[in-house]
């Protein structure tokens, strides 16, 4: 008695044929689909990036259910060799790529096994260590001298690096931390983790044309964020000839720059009873009016926001009972008078500086991490944005009449999911007023600052940093470590020039003085020169 196969009786079926390259069609539909939406980014109000891997992730399961499904028409010998053969692959990639890092937008990154993540030191040569640093070139805080991202003192620059390319001076190893650099008198202060011991944080200086550690004072204290990563994410502060650093852990250190010693330092935990937040404590310490201003954050001894002595550490006010989150405080004018503004982990509170007073409280996100310092458009509108398909608002700030003009009151002017900044600042050119300029989701796009209209999307840099060096040239970090170029001058931005420098994740603030960019990631630190026209002297700057 005969007996027909029913996989072959299967195979011949057209209503089999139909489903199999019906599946196939879908599956190319389906990448195109996602391509389509990650160029587009127009699909996409919420996740932004994460659809390039998701999409791949998705094809690709389908895929091999498909493969696997189809395969049994090959006889089961030929479904085991298949499987057999998945395993095999996984194991080569496990055995030939390692996992190093997750990118901005918590995308793993792997690279090859027999590749050195490491980067070459290279020192400075003798001749070239010439000082050229006046005494304004300085940058004392985060996002520089006024805490906004716009620089006044640097030198006009090449825009032709393909000609004349900056050039690296040095490249050193640093320890883990996603903090920035402070530089003064040819100095640089920041924080990290120890390299020869891991669960201690140091803080340190360096010179700034050799990278040379001129001294370092280290203590135990280990942040690791997961997925986050380690160590620190606050900048330090130069102010009155002491430099101020917040550790990840909460260890606040005042450092004499004369002595290079300790003055005072004390752990934000036990002075005011904080809980270390899911990043660390993150924001940067700036200062207003001989305060030393930082945000340890809520819990039963109410800091949100601590105003210290700057001599001593002695508690001047503190105030809140709120968690913090990434952002840094900042002060910022409203009608002429100075603010303390400060997103917190639920809302953006505008207090007193002087008395720490809350003047009013903004509810803001959605629990995710809030990064971008709010800023004040030339109407005096509060524009306050951040990532995880949280989005941007803007809100108008006025004296409420009906309480004799003592309190005040918001009114919402506009609110729109295109605009979310996640990691990077938000800028407004002193020559565009009505520009807001943000890496959306690592995509550097404008808005309309009265608004809230996209006026333009440029190309993706994933999650950098950014600093305005003249009245058109915007210089960004990148998220993989490049420096660009940009000249916003026009309706779209122009890309004049990039630079590789780093080749891993680089999420801390660069530092600008002068023509030189002093840079950093968690891994390596670099000392960048940037070329100047041939008829420009290094110590001409163009005002803004």
């Amino acid at each position: 008695m005969n007996s027909t196969d029913p996989r072959k009786s299967l195979a011949k079926n057209g209503v089999f044929k139909f489903v199999f390259f019906s599946y196939c069609i879908i599956l190319v539909l389906l990448g195109l689909f996602f391509a389509f939406i990650y160029e587009d980014q127009e699909w996409v109000p919420y996740l932004g990036n994460q659809f390039e891997f998701l999409g791949g992730l998705i094809c690709g399961i389908l895929l091999w259910i498909g493969v696997v499904f189809f395969s049994i028409l090959g006889g089961y010998k030929f479904l085991r060799t298949f499987i057999l053969g998945t395993i095999f692959c996984l194991l080569a990639f496990v055995g030939l790529f390692r996992f190093t890092e997750m990118d901005g937008d918590m995308i793993p990154k792997f690279s090859p096994r027999w590749v050195d993540s490491t980067q070459t030191t290279r020192e400075i040569k003798p001749e070239e260590n010439t000082s050229v640093l006046t005494s304004n070139w300085t940058f004392p805080q985060f996002q520089g001298p006024n805490r906004n991202c716009i620089l006044t003192n640097i030198p006009p620059i090449s825009t032709s690096w393909v000609a004349k390319a900056p050039e690296v001076i040095w490249i050193k190893p640093v320890g883990e931390s996603f903090s920035g650099f402070v530089i003064q008198d040819e100095k640089a202060f920041s924080i990290a983790q120890d390299a020869e011991n891991p669960e201690n944080e140091s803080v340190f200086c360096i010179n700034f044309y050799t990278g040379e550690t001129l001294w370092s004072h280290s203590y135990q204290s280990r942040l690791d964020a997961g997925l986050g990563g380690i160590g620190s994410r606050a900048t330090p502060l130069i102010y009155d000839q002491k430099v101020y650093f917040l550790g990840g852990t909460g260890i606040f250190t005042c450092v004499d720059l004369t002595t290079e010693k300790i003055i005072f330092q004390f752990d934000s935990k036990e002075k005011f009873g904080a809980k270390i937040p899911e990043w660390g404590f993150a924001g940067s310490p700036m200062v207003y009016k001989n305060r030393i201003i930082i945000a340890p954050g809520g819990g039963q001894a109410s800091a949100t926001l601590v105003a210290l002595n700057p001599a001593s550490g002695d508690v001047i006010w503190q105030v809140g009972n709120k968690n913090v989150s990434w952002s840094s405080p900042a002060i910022k004018q409203i009608n002429g008078k100075d603010y303390l503004i400060h997103l917190d982990a639920e809302s953006v509170e505008i207090r007193d500086p002087l008395s720490g007073k809350l003047i009013l409280d903004i509810p803001w996100g959605l629990g995710f991490p809030q990064v971008s310092i709010p800023i004040l458009s030339k109407d005096d509108h509060l524009i306050v944005s951040s990532g995880y398909s949280v989005g941007a608002s803007s809100y108008s700030i006025f004296a409420d009449e009906s309480n004799g003009g003592s309190d005040y009151k918001i009114k919402r002017i506009w609110k729109t999911k295109r605009l979310r900044s996640k990691f990077a600042p938000l800028l407004i050119p002193p020559s565009n007023p009505d520009l807001v300029l943000a890496l959306n989701d690592g995509v550097f796009a404008g808005f309309e600052a009265s608004s809230g209209k996209r006026l333009f999307q440029g190309e993706r840099y994933g999650h950098g940093q950014f600093l305005l060096i003249s009245k058109k040239d915007l210089l960004i970090q990148t998220e993989k470590g490049a420096l660009v170029l940009l000249d916003i001058s026009g309706k779209e931005p122009v890309e004049k020039a990039k630079f590789e420098v780093f080749k891993s994740k680089t999420w801390n603030p660069p530092a600008v003085v002068g023509n030189y960019v002093l840079m950093r990631n968690h891994r390596n630190m670099a000392l960048v020169r940037l070329p100047v026209p041939d008829n420009s002297s290094s110590n001409k700057s163009e005002k803004l």
